[in-house]
C-alpha cells in the first residue's frame, strides 16, 4: 500500500506539487499489516498456533502482511487430549477443508472439535421385564460398555435388539450385555416374555369355559375366565389349582402355571348379566358371570383406560361409587353401566440445572390431577445431583414422587459438578418398591475408601451389593479410577 512519494529523492507530503523542469518522482510503498486472531470450539479447551512469512504473535493475536498465506496447528489441553477430536477449521465462521489460508484482512480462526462421548439407550420389552432398567453414563469410541439386570419373575430373557448405532463384538447372556462402543450413541433393546400359562378345564357337563387372556400370562396379571353355562344350568364353582371352590372368575396370575377347573350345576333357572362401559373408551366393566340363578352373589369390577377415571356405576337401578361391588342375583336379568369421564392432562415440563450437559431426568410429561407422579435423575460424569424442585421449591433425595396438582408444574433435576481429580458414585436400590434406600457420598477420589449405608425396610433383608456389576457382602470399597454405580439388592424376609 502507498506510503509516501519522492521528487527527485526529496520525500513529499500529500500527492501535488509544482513542476518548474524535468523531475523524477517515486511511489514509495509499505506492506499492508493485518491481524489474525485464533480460538476454539468448544471455547477454552486449547490453543490454535499460526505460522508463515512475516507472521508474527503480539500480545494475544497474530499480524501478517496483506495477501501473506499462513498455515495453522492446533493444540489441545492436556484435560482435553482424550476427550475431544478434531474436526475442521473455520475462517470468519466458514469451514475450510486444510490448515492455511491467505490473509487479505483481519481473520479469526477457529479449530473446531467434537466430543468423544456417546450415549448408551437402554430399554427393556416389556418394560415391567426387567426389576430395573440399567443405566450406563456416555462412553468413547473403543471403550467396552457393560451391563446387568434382574429379570422380573414371571418373564424371560428371550433375545436382544440394537435398534441404532456403531458396535461391535456383542456378548449378550440372560442377564448381561457387554459390545465395544462404536462413534456413534447407541440404543439396545432387551426382550422378555411371560412364562407361565392357564390351562382351562370344564369337569361337568352343562356349559363352556375358556381363557380371556392370551397366553402366557404374566405374574401379577389379572386372568378373566369366560363362563357360558347352557340352557337351564348355572355355575356351580370353579378351582384355582385345587384351591378353594370359588364363583369369582377372575384370580391374579402367581409364579406358576395354573389349572382352572370349571363345574356346572343343573336344574336352576339363571338370567343374564350385561354390564357396560360408557363411554365405551374409558374403561373395562364386568361381572363375574354372565348370567346366574336366583340367589347368586354376582361380583361386578369395574377399570378407568388412561386418559379417563371412574365415576359411578348403575346395576340394576341402584348406584354404586366403589370399583368392585357384589349384588345378589335377582328373578329377572340384569343390566348395568359404569360411567367414566375424561380426565384433564397437565403439562410437566422437565429441566436439567445448570445445563442439559450435567445429568439426566426421568418422568411423565403429563398428569391428572391427584395422580402420583415419580421422577428420578442420574448425573452425568462428573456431576453428582443435589435436589430435586418442584415449581422451584427444593425436594430432597435421588428420586421423588408427587401428588399432582390440578395445573402445570416444572420439575428440575439440580446438579453439581464433582470436585477436581473424583468421580461420580450413582447409587440405586433393586427390589420391591418401598423396599429400602440406600445413601452415601455422590463422588470420590480413585484410592479413597467408599462406605455406603444400606437401609431395608422392615420384612426386607439385604442381598448382596453391585459394584460396577460386581457383587460384594460388604458396604464398602475402594474407589476405581472412573464413574462406579452401586446397586443394593434388597428382598423380603
Amino acid at each position: 500500500m502507498l506510503d509516501y512519494y519522492t521528487v527527485n529523492g526529496t520525500r513529499i507530503d500529500g500527492n501535488t506539487w509544482p513542476v518548474s523542469a524535468d523531475a523524477l518522482i517515486l511511489a514509495v510503498l509499505k506492506p499492508a499489516w493485518h491481524e489474525i486472531h485464533t480460538t476454539t470450539d468448544p471455547e477454552g479447551i486449547g490453543s490454535v498456533l499460526v505460522s508463515g512469512d512475516h507472521a508474527n504473535y503480539v500480545d494475544g493475536y497474530y499480524e501478517c502482511y496483506d495477501n501473506t498465506s499462513v498455515s495453522f496447528e492446533y493444540v489441545l489441553g492436556d484435560d482435553f487430549v482424550d476427550d475431544y477430536r478434531f474436526v475442521r477449521y473455520e475462517v470468519n465462521g466458514t469451514p475450510i477443508s486444510n490448515n492455511s489460508t491467505t490473509v487479505t484482512g483481519d481473520i479469526t480462526v477457529t479449530a473446531v472439535f467434537e466430543s468423544k462421548y456417546h450415549d448408551i439407550h437402554i430399554s427393556a420389552d416389556p418394560e415391567e421385564g426387567m426389576v430395573y432398567v440399567p443405566t450406563h453414563p456416555p462412553t468413547k469410541e473403543g471403550d467396552t460398555v457393560s451391563f446387568n439386570w434382574t429379570t422380573s419373575s414371571g418373564y424371560e430373557y428371550s433375545g436382544y435388539d440394537f435398534t441404532s448405532g456403531e458396535f461391535s463384538n456383542p456378548s449378550v447372556t440372560s442377564s448381561s450385555c457387554s459390545f465395544t462402543m462404536g462413534d456413534t450413541d447407541v440404543s439396545v433393546t432387551i426382550h422378555f416374555v411371560p412364562t407361565h400359562t392357564v390351562t382351562v378345564q370344564v369337569m361337568t357337563p352343562g356349559g363352556d369355559a375358556s381363557l380371556v387372556n392370551t397366553n402366557p400370562v404374566g405374574e401379577g396379571k389379572t386372568v378373566q375366565i369366560s363362563v357360558s353355562p347352557d340352557t337351564g344350568y348355572h355355575l356351580d364353582y370353579l378351582t384355582v389349582n385345587g384351591g378353594t371352590p370359588t364363583t369369582s372368575t377372575t384370580f391374579t396370575m402367581p409364579a406358576s402355571d395354573v389349572l382352572v377347573q370349571v363345574y356346572f350345576a343343573a336344574g336352576v333357572t339363571t338370567y343374564p348379566i350385561s354390564i357396560t362401559a360408557s363411554p365405551a373408551e374409558g374403561g373395562i366393566a364386568s361381572a363375574s358371570e354372565s348370567a346366574a340363578a336366583p340367589g347368586t352373589t354376582v361380583y361386578v369390577s369395574v377399570g378407568a383406560n388412561s386418559g379417563y377415571r371412574f365415576v359411578n356405576m348403575v346395576v340394576d337401578g341402584v348406584p354404586y361409587t366403589d370399583e368392585s361391588i357384589s349384588f345378589i342375583m335377582p328373578a329377572h336379568a340384569v343390566t348395568g353401566i359404569a360411567y367414566f369421564e375424561e380426565e384433564t392432562l397437565y403439562p410437566i415440563t422437565q429441566v436439567v440445572s445448570p445445563n442439559e450437559e450435567a445429568g439426566f431426568i426421568y418422568g411423565p410429561s403429563q398428569a391428572a390431577a391427584g395422580y402420583s407422579v415419580h421422577f428420578s435423575a442420574d448425573p452425568a460424569d462428573g456431576y453428582h445431583l443435589v435436589s430435586f424442585t418442584v415449581d422451584g421449591v427444593s425436594i430432597a433425595g435421588s428420586s421423588t414422587t408427587i401428588t399432582m396438582p390440578a395445573h402445570a408444574i416444572t420439575v428440575s433435576a439440580v446438579f453439581e459438578e464433582n470436585p477436581v481429580n473424583t468421580y461420580s458414585i450413582f447409587l440405586n436400590v433393586s427390589g420391591d418398591e418401598g423396599c429400602g434406600t440406600i445413601s452415601g457420598p455422590k463422588y470420590a477420589a480413585a484410592g479413597d475408601l467408599v462406605t455406603v449405608t444400606v437401609s431395608p425396610a422392615p420384612g426386607y433383608h439385604l442381598v448382596t451389593l453391585w459394584v460396577n456389576g460386581a457383587s460384594q457382602t460388604s458396604t464398602s470399597f475402594i474407589m476405581p479410577a472412573q464413574a462406579t454405580t452401586v446397586w443394593a439388592e434388597i428382598e423380603a424376609d
